[in-house]
């Protein structure tokens, strides 16, 4: 093989590599030597089809070696190969999936960009960001991400479940009670919308519009409101469902007691 290097004979120099790779026992030697003919194939005979075969026999038989899957990435993103590279980042994410690697997380946000900014795909963008949230809740690029992403689809019922579902994981972040006014008050969902200032208002002052809107529109009085709650319709309408209903009696119980 080293002689066929030497004098630029790169096809007989893949064959040898083949053949080495296919007669040799020791698993590591084996990935080795094929992860050495894929980049044979890929630079020296722009053979792009074997070398991603080559480094797929690789991944199948060791899915952790990602010097492979790089290779891959490193290969079709230089021939700007998009719907190969989709291709490849899948196949790897089932390899892989399941296994709680912190590459799972990664390989859907890479997803997700490669859908955004390459195959202008933003409902698969989105798709791959909401599992690349589930996997790593903390990663804040990613909550951002799919923010930008859901509200420039202007899809006000997606946006308001996808929002929602950020307030969970993130609660005191400003910006997704801006964008969740935002899609209520596209939805026609003023109070809503208002109950999103109310938030808002709490965690940073308002801008001059929103705070116009907040002002002008507040909250009855209860002692405004006609009639009383039942016990149960407090339960159900206005205390949190963590609370321990058996514990909050008892609460309620001891603040009726005259002092």
């Amino acid at each position: 093989a080293w002689a066929y290097e030497q004098v630029g004979d790169w096809s007989h120099l893949a064959e040898s590599l083949s053949q080495a790779a296919q007669a040799e026992t020791d698993p590591v030697k084996k990935a080795d030597t094929r992860i050495e003919l894929a980049i044979v194939l890929a630079k020296r005979l722009g053979d792009i089809e074997a070398a991603i075969e080559a480094l797929d026999l690789v991944l199948a038989a060791h899915p952790t070696r990602l010097d492979a899957f790089e290779h891959q990435v490193r290969i079709l993103t230089e021939i700007r190969n998009w719907p190969a590279l989709e291709h490849v980042y899948r196949t790897m994410a089932d390899r892989v999936r399941g296994t709680g690697d912190v590459i799972e997380a990664a390989l859907a946000k890479q997803l997700a960009v490669l859908y955004r900014d390459r195959l202008q795909d933003r409902l698969r963008a989105m798709e791959q960001l909401r599992e690349a949230s589930r996997l790593d809740p903390k990663d804040l690029e990613v909550r951002d991400m799919l923010i930008e992403l859901v509200m420039l689809e202007q899809d006000w019922p997606t946006a308001v479940r996808t929002l929602r579902a950020i307030v969970v994981t993130h609660p005191l972040e400003p910006r997704t009670y801006e964008h969740l006014f935002d899609a209520f008050y596209n939805l026609g969902d003023f109070d809503r919308a208002w109950c999103a200032l109310d938030v808002l208002a709490q965690l940073v002052p308002l801008d001059a519009d929103k705070l116009k809107y907040y002002q002008d529109y507040p909250p009855m009085e209860l002692s405004q409101f006609p009639g009383t709650l039942t016990e149960d319709a407090w339960r159900t309408h206005l205390l949190h469902p963590d609370l321990d209903a058996s514990l909050t009696a008892l609460l309620s119980w001891l603040d009726s007691v005259p002092s």
